[in-house]
C-alpha cells in the first residue's frame, strides 16, 4: 500500500502481506509500520476493532482496496500530514509531538533526533513533554547560524513562506536532477543514487517545501540555546567529521555547555551519516543507551 501517489511516484510504501490460504480465504498481515492491526484479516469489505482501535477496509470504484486505520495510528489517512493550524514555532512542534504520544500512551526511552529533529527533542524535555533516559543529537542543529546569517537566514526564510508561488517552485526545481545533485552535495554525504531519487520525490512535494520554510521561518535558536544548560537528562552528541550543513564545531560548542554530555565524531561522513553508515550511528546509540541508568522506562 502507499500514502500517497504524487505524479509517477508513490509515496511512503507501507508493506502487507497477502496470504492466499485457497477460495474465499485470503488474509492481510500488517507487516510495516506496526501501527495497524495486529492479527491478521480478512480481504473483504468490513469494519472492526481490535483492542481499543477501529479499523476498517473498503473496496474502491477503480479496483483498489482502501484500508482506514485508527485516528491515533502513526499513519490514519495515509497521506502528508495536514499543515497545524497553531504557529509552527519550535515550542509548538514540541508540544504537538508530546501530545501524540500522550494519545498513543507510549513513553520512549531514549529519543533520537536528527538535525533540527534533536532540536525538537531537546524542547520536548525542556518543557516536560517527554521524559526520556536520554536524548540521541545526530548532526543536530542546535546553534543559530553565525554572524550575520544567523540574524538574515530567519528573515529571508519569512520572506519566502509569506510567498505561496515559493514552494512550487522549488519543488518544480527539484525536477532538475542537477539542482537535487547540487543541494545533497551541499550536506558533505555521499548516498546511494536510491537515495537521492527518494530525496527527489521529497523535494518535489510543495507540501514538504512549505512545511519546512514554515518552520525555519518561526524558530528561534537564539532564545533555544540559551536554555541547553537546563537540559537535566544525558545527551549524546554524534558529530559527522564532513556535514557541510552543520559543522562538526556546533556539537564541540554544545558539549562544553552541558556536564552531562558525550561527543562522539564520525570522521569522513556527512549531515546524511544515519544514511552513508547507518551501523557506524547505531553502534554508538547502542552504546550510549547501555550507559544510560535504569529508570523502569520501555525501550523505544
Amino acid at each position: 500500500v502507499v500514502r500517497d501517489v504524487i505524479g509517477e511516484d508513490a509515496i511512503g510504501n507501507h508493506m502487507v502481506l497477502l496470504v492466499d490460504l485457497g477460495p474465499n480465504r485470503r488474509l492481510i498481515a500488517d507487516v510495516g509500520l506496526g501501527d495497524g492491526p495486529l492479527h491478521p484479516f480478512p480481504l473483504e469489505a468490513r469494519s472492526w476493532s481490535e483492542s481499543g482501535f477501529d479499523y476498517a477496509l473498503e473496496r474502491t470504484d477503480d479496483g483498489w482496496w482502501r484500508f482506514q486505520n485508527h485516528q491515533h495510528g502513526l499513519a490514519p489517512r495515509f497521506d502528508f500530514t495536514e499543515t497545524p493550524r497553531r504557529r509552527p514555532d519550535l515550542q509548538t512542534m514540541a508540544d504537538l509531538h508530546g501530545a501524540l504520544l500522550g494519545k498513543l500512551g507510549e513513553s520512549p526511552a531514549f529519543i533520537v533526533g536528527h538535525s533540527a529533529g534533536a532540536v525538537i527533542a531537546i524542547e520536548m524535555v525542556l518543557r516536560g513533554a517527554a521524559k526520556p533516559k536520554g536524548i540521541v543529537s545526530l548532526n543536530g542543529a542546535l546553534l543559530p547560524f553565525p554572524g550575520r546569517a544567523g540574524r538574515l537566514f530567519p528573515a529571508l526564510a519569512k520572506l519566502l513562506f509569506l510567498n505561496p508561488v515559493v514552494p512550487r517552485f522549488f519543488a518544480l526545481r527539484a525536477h532538475s536532477e542537477r539542482a537535487v545533485t547540487s543541494l545533497l552535495d551541499g550536506t558533505g554525504s555521499r548516498i546511494s543514487p536510491a537515495g537521492r531519487a527518494y530525496y527527489a520525490r521529497l523535494f518535489r512535494e510543495p507540501r514538504h517545501v512549505e512545511g519546512t520554510l514554515a518552520m525555519m521561518s518561526h524558530w528561534d535558536l537564539e532564545n533555544f540555546s540559551r536554555r541547553l544548560s537546563r537540559l537535566d537528562v544525558p545527551l549524546l552528541l554524534i558529530a559527522a567529521g564532513n556535514d557541510l550543513a552543520i559543522q562538526p564545531k556546533v556539537a564541540e560548542e554544545v558539549h562544553g555547555r552541558i556536564l552531562n554530555s558525550k561527543l562522539v565524531k564520525l570522521p569522513g561522513l556527512g549531515h546524511l551519516a544515519h544514511e552513508e553508515a547507518p551501523d557506524r550511528v547505531a553502534e554508538a546509540i547502542l552504546a550510549f543507551a547501555a550507559e544510560a541508568p535504569e529508570t523502569g522506562q520501555p525501550a523505544a
